[in-house]
């Protein structure tokens, strides 16, 4: 998928991806937004979004590690978080020729509710997160 494109067809709806760019016109800020429907295009009608700024680049400007700084979904229990996530990793996967860390804080919110943690802890675990003092993290190859 290439940033410069801002919508990505899936098999269930689709992908909008706003993205800012630093002073050096390189990517600083990423939001993918998952739409189920494709007939809700919507400013509100997104169910699942994931934002990452860039931390770092290799020298030849691949990201050398990202931080999410928000990931949420508006319905739980459809598979729309696991959707996103993994189209997330697709991304590093296409685009990437070297391996992207990715580091992310865990919500305090999520720690008071215990379905909402376990929910989480699950969908990280499945894409391989560790947690680690109140943080995720994992590498993409």
């Amino acid at each position: 998928m290439d940033l410069s494109d801002n919508k990505k067809e899936l098999e269930h709806g689709f992908l909008n991806i706003d993205v800012s760019f630093d002073f050096a016109d390189r990517v600083k800020d990423v939001t993918f937004f998952y739409y189920p429907d494709s007939k809700k295009t919507g400013l509100r009608d997104w169910q699942s979004q994931i934002n990452f700024e860039v931390l770092s680049y290799y020298d030849n400007q691949d990201f050398e590690k990202v931080r999410l700084w928000e990931f949420q979904s508006k319905i739980v229990n459809h598979g729309y978080g696991t959707v996103i996530l993994q189209e997330f990793f697709n991304y590093f996967m296409e685009k990437q020729a070297q391996p992207v860390a990715i580091v992310g804080k865990l919500s305090d919110i999520d720690e008071e509710d215990e379905n909402n943690r376990q929910r989480r802890d699950h969908l990280y675990n499945k894409f391989g997160f560790e947690f680690v003092d109140g943080w995720i993290k994992t590498t993409i190859n």
